[in-house]
């Protein structure tokens, strides 16, 4: 006999007896027996004409067998095996388990979801299906599938895998287990590997790139792992094609500078590394460092999006005369245009519109070490306009304070990232020290040594102590 406690004991959801048998649910709503007989009287179905129990309430009421046949609301596929009655009509199994199935919570997460599974040790504790596979699903170290592991003698591997029914790699012959399937985990990103490459090798117009990029795969195979030289093989791929269609082969070192730019040949650096391994292209880092400035140059021009102000136009342009007068480098006119730049994008300085004494007194405030530099711009709008701009620096209060503000934001930034790379330790140093200790160490020759939880700067037979983030 069924107790009381049991599910079926609910709250009629119709006359409000508690705890009463459930007969019958209907739109979500529990009804009593007495109130099923009250509410479903014998009605003509309005599919197939015969007598049932329906709704009295419902024009058109359509019976529970008719029900099953109808297709699903949402797909329009078949919902009669595994279907389910909503308040919309009948949906099938999938779409009711994606789109209206009632969301639950998940006691990890917290997140609420439609996918969830019920904890056996815990019955009333609901887990989401993401949480599930991460706290239950790991990699399996024999097979690297993704499944759920078992503990064994020798740690934790799938079932298949722990069953110990080895086989062998039918390329290698290794032995290995049944769920990698028919290679091996090196012999299967080889043979992907042969297969992407066969397939690429078709795109190319030219022989000569067609062997070039056969032969830098060649070299992918003897430097790297399988899986990694297969994956690079198609990354790379995009560099060979352009090669294909420009040129019919691979250029040498200066053309392919100009083409791709400094940035795009850091992004096939392995491709880079091959050529002067193979001794089919030499580097000529003076080309190359030419070309890095005039693409820095135009990432700092292309801050205002092509509406350049007049003023630094002018400027950008007296710098390229000086340039091709032989008296200044590509580097200097990088240097002379970056706090220019700054000051006028920061001010949010557009077409005729020139800085003004204030706009450049903050701007030094902050960035004190630009003053020299600074100095060239101003000089060059002095001349330009008639003006007496000028180039000071104020020791007062106020200014203190701004560049006390930007010290600190800047080591903030700092501070948040994971590891710091070697510049922006010998960054941390400079900032720190003249947060901590208003000392200045640029162009000063010091030494540190780490002390317990501090770093001790050494310079002038004095010590300072500042935190120590790396």
């Amino acid at each position: 006999m069924q107790s009381k406690n049991s599910h079926n004991y609910q709250k009629c959801d119709w006359c409000g007896k508690s705890p009463t048998k459930i007969h019958r649910r209907y739109h979500g709503e529990g009804y009593c027996v007495n109130c099923y007989k009250t509410w479903f009287i014998l009605k003509t179905c309005s599919l197939c004409s015969e007598k049932s129990r329906l709704h009295k309430k419902e024009q058109n009421s359509i019976c529970e067998k008719c029900k099953r046949k109808q297709l699903c609301i949402r797909c329009d596929k078949s919902a009669l095996k595994d279907g389910s009655n909503t308040t919309y009509g009948r949906v099938c199994k999938s779409c009711y388990q994606n789109y209206f199935k009632e969301k639950k919570q998940c006691d990890i997460c917290l997140q609420f979801n439609r996918k969830f599974i019920k904890d056996k040790q815990d019955p009333n504790k609901i887990i989401c299906i993401i949480c599930y596979r991460h706290t239950v699903y790991k990699t399996c170290p024999e097979c690297r599938k993704y499944r759920k592991l078992i503990t064994t003698e020798i740690g934790e591997l799938c079932k298949k895998c722990a069953l110990d029914n080895k086989i062998n790699c039918l390329r290698c012959n290794t032995i290995m287990s049944p769920s990698c399937g028919k290679y091996c985990w090196s012999c299967y990103w080889l043979n992907k590997a042969e297969h992407d490459i066969k397939l690429s090798s078709y795109l190319f117009n030219s022989k000569e790139v067609k062997a070039q990029y056969l032969d830098f795969n060649s070299w992918l195979a003897l430097n790297y792992e399988n899986n990694i030289a297969s994956m690079r093989a198609n990354k790379y791929l995009d560099f060979f094609i352009k090669c294909d269609d420009l040129w019919g082969g691979i250029p040498e070192y200066e053309i392919l500078v100009n083409t791709f730019k400094p940035f795009g040949l850091r992004k096939n650096l392995v491709v880079v590394k091959w050529l002067c391994a193979s001794k089919k292209n030499y580097i000529n880092d003076v080309v190359k460092q030419e070309i890095s400035e005039l693409c820095r140059i135009d990432n700092l021009l292309d801050k205002f999006d092509r509406d350049i102000p007049i003023c630094l136009n002018k400027y950008h342009l007296y710098l390229l005369e000086k340039l091709k007068a032989k008296k200044i480098i590509l580097r200097t006119v990088r240097l002379a245009l970056q706090p220019a730049v700054e000051i006028m994008f920061k001010n949010n300085l557009k077409n005729e519109e020139i800085i003004n004494q204030k706009q450049i007194n903050n701007y030094l405030a902050i960035k004190r070490g630009q003053k020299n530099t600074l100095s060239g711009f101003i000089s060059f709008i002095n001349e330009s306009y008639g003006l007496e701009l000028k180039c000071l620096i104020n020791d007062n209060r106020s200014t203190k304070l701004k560049r006390k503000k930007y010290l600190e934001k800047e080591l903030f930034e700092l501070n948040k990232l994971s590891e710091l790379s070697a510049k922006n330790k010998v960054r941390w140093i400079l900032l720190a020290t003249e947060y901590f200790h208003n000392i200045t160490l640029k162009n000063i020759k010091y030494c540190y040594e780490v002390e317990g939880e501090f770093l001790v700067i050494n310079f002038n037979f004095e010590s300072y102590f500042i935190p120590f983030p790396f």
